[in-house]
C-alpha cells in the first residue's frame, strides 16, 4: 500500500512531498489497535453508567412523599417537624420555605397559647362565676369559679335547668337568645345550697353573626342577709 507524505528538511534534498510504501498488514494492525480501543473506551463508559444508575437516588415520588407527611404534621400541630432535601434538589427551595413557615407558625401558635392561658389564669383568678351562652342555650365554656359557686365538676354542654341555676335562670336565657331587641337582665336568685347570687346575662354577636350571651354570677349572700338584718 502507497501513501504520501510531506517531506521537508532533509538533507541535500529540497522540500516536498514523498510516496512510500507501506506494508498492508502493517496498516490492517494499526487499525485493529485502535478499533480495540475505541471498543474498549466504549465499553468502560457504559460500565460506568451502569454502576452509576445501581447508586441509591431520591426519587421524585419519595421527595413528594416527604413533602406531604411533613405538612400532615404540620396541620397536626407538631411544629417541630422539619423538611430536609439536598440543596441541588429542585425542591430545595421549598424544603427551606416549609421550615421557615413552620418556624413562624410555631412561635405564633405558642404565643397565642400562653395569651390564652394567661387570660384563662385572670378568669378564673375572679370570685365572679363567668360563662359563655351557645345560640342553643348550653354552656360553651365557663371559670373555675362558677363550678365552686354552682358546685358542680362540669358545665360544658349543659343547660342551665341542667344545672343549680335552675328553670327560672333556664328561661330568661331562653328568652334573651329569642328577643333580639334585649340588651341585659339582672336577676337576684337562690341556689339550692340556700346562697343568694346576682345573674346577669349581657348579649352579644358572634363572627358568624349568631346571639350567643356572657353569663355572669356573683355572690351576694352577705349582702342580702345584711340588708335583711338591718330591716
Amino acid at each position: 500500500m502507497y501513501t504520501a507524505m510531506r517531506a521537508e528538511s532533509l538533507p541535500g534534498l529540497p522540500d516536498g512531498v514523498m510516496r512510500v510504501a507501506v506494508p498492508y498488514h502493517a496498516v490492517t494492525t494499526e487499525l485493529a489497535r485502535f478499533r480495540g480501543i475505541i471498543l474498549a473506551a466504549l465499553g468502560i463508559v457504559l460500565l460506568s453508567g451502569g454502576l452509576l444508575s445501581l447508586l441509591p437516588t431520591r426519587s421524585p415520588t419519595g421527595t413528594i412523599k416527604e413533602i406531604t407527611l411533613a405538612l400532615t404534621a404540620l396541620g397536626e400541630g407538631d411544629y417541630t417537624r422539619r423538611l430536609y432535601l439536598p440543596p441541588d434538589k429542585e425542591f430545595a427551595g421549598l424544603a427551606e420555605a416549609f421550615n421557615a413557615t413552620a418556624v413562624r407558625v410555631g412561635r405564633h401558635v405558642a404565643s397565642i397559647e400562653g395569651r390564652r392561658n394567661r387570660h384563662a389564669a385572670m378568669l378564673d383568678s375572679l370570685d365572679e362565676g363567668l360563662a359563655v351562652i351557645k345560640p342553643n342555650g348550653r354552656i360553651s365554656s365557663h371559670n373555675a369559679s362558677l363550678l365552686r359557686l354552682l358546685g358542680a365538676n362540669d358545665l360544658e354542654g349543659r343547660l342551665p335547668i341542667e344545672t343549680a341555676l335552675g328553670p327560672t335562670i333556664h328561661g330568661d336565657v331562653t328568652a334573651m337568645l329569642k328577643d333580639h331587641a334585649a340588651e341585659r337582665t339582672i336577676r337576684r336568685h337562690t341556689l339550692p345550697d340556700g346562697s343568694d347570687v346576682e345573674i346577669r346575662l349581657v348579649p352579644f354577636t358572634d363572627k358568624a353573626g349568631r346571639r350567643r350571651l356572657i353569663l355572669s354570677l356573683r355572690d351576694v349572700t352577705a349582702q342580702t342577709r345584711m340588708q335583711a338584718g338591718i330591716r
